[in-house]
């Protein structure tokens, strides 16, 4: 329809958790509270235009998570609705709109690129969907990987190798705050290096995690299985975000079931330089296995 100009503007509404938080960002952690007392029916009515703004907000959401019973939605979301139209209006802050995810890269990648372990290796990757946290989030929810048969090669002159295969891979860090307690999660299915050798492993692990517009930060504690052995593992994730470009710092402590404690650090940077096509540079700092440095052209199909 589009290739017809058959659609002139898209138009997205927030979801009513976005809603929420940004009637809430005007708003002190006190405001806050007694927001929440009021749209749960456990405390008096308030005066504040924005506090009962965001009351009437939360009402409905508890409502649709049968937190409050319809009854008590009914009484509740009334007596919020007739003090408001008594108290003086305020301009309330509306949340970011969202844009179209028909505007970013397509999700399908292939790179190509220089790779440096010990010695130099040609290094190709295929991707064939979707996202992952370190790319581009144009459009894109931050914090959310999905992955699925992603596979990378390390070519020199003698030799072709499998340097990753990824069966699948899927990450949710979501944003914990005074108002919503999400725990994040990742998950992955992987044939990749472990302590210097291309093993099979399965990882789960949960935690926290901080986002804003321009930042995110996670911890995540969890396990990798594989054949004979087992580790736990403790990973810290920052991000910077700027326009369609991004900065990460991942730190990763895994301890290991034979004793052995392992620490890797990662360093990497993703920059767009036309729609469907950026470069990726990542770094990798190991106390077990030789640094590795990755440059690659990434295009997206």
């Amino acid at each position: 329809m589009n290739k017809n100009k058959l659609l002139t503007k898209y138009s997205f509404r927030a979801s009513r958790a976005n809603t929420i938080l940004a009637l809430s960002d005007d708003l002190s952690i006190k405001d806050v509270k007694i927001a929440k007392k009021i749209a749960l029916n456990n405390e008096i009515i308030s005066n504040n235009y924005k506090v009962l703004a965001l009351a009437n907000e939360l009402s409905m959401y508890y409502a649709s998570k049968k937190k409050l019973d319809i009854e008590t939605y009914k009484k509740t979301t009334h007596n919020i609705s007739l003090n408001l139209s008594k108290t003086k209006k305020e301009k309330l802050k509306r949340a970011k709109e969202q844009i179209s995810i028909l505007n970013t890269n397509y999700q399908s990648r292939i790179s190509y690129g220089f790779l440096h372990q010990g010695q130099n290796y040609l290094h190709l990757s295929l991707r064939p969907a979707m996202h992952d946290i370190f790319e581009n989030n144009y459009a894109f929810t931050k914090g959310n990987t999905i992955e699925f048969f992603k596979s990378s090669f390390k070519i020199n002159h003698n030799s072709l190798k499998i340097d990753e295969f990824s069966l699948l891979s899927i990450t949710s860090l979501s944003d914990f705050n005074m108002l919503f307690y999400p725990l994040s999660y990742s998950f992955s299915l992987d044939y990749g290096d472990i302590l210097s050798q291309n093993k099979i492993n399965l990882k789960l692990k949960l935690g926290l995690a901080k986002i804003s517009n321009n930042y995110l930060f996670a911890y995540l504690l969890g396990t990798k299985a594989f054949k004979n052995n087992l580790s736990f593992d403790n990973s810290f994730i920052f991000s910077y975000f700027k326009n369609t470009n991004t900065f990460s710092l991942l730190y990763e402590r895994n301890f290991y079931k034979n004793k052995i404690q392992d620490d890797d650090i990662y360093i990497k940077f993703q920059r767009q330089i036309a729609r469907n096509f950026d470069i990726f540079l990542d770094y990798k700092i190991s106390k077990y296995q030789k640094n590795r440095f990755l440059s690659s052209f990434r295009f997206y199909f």
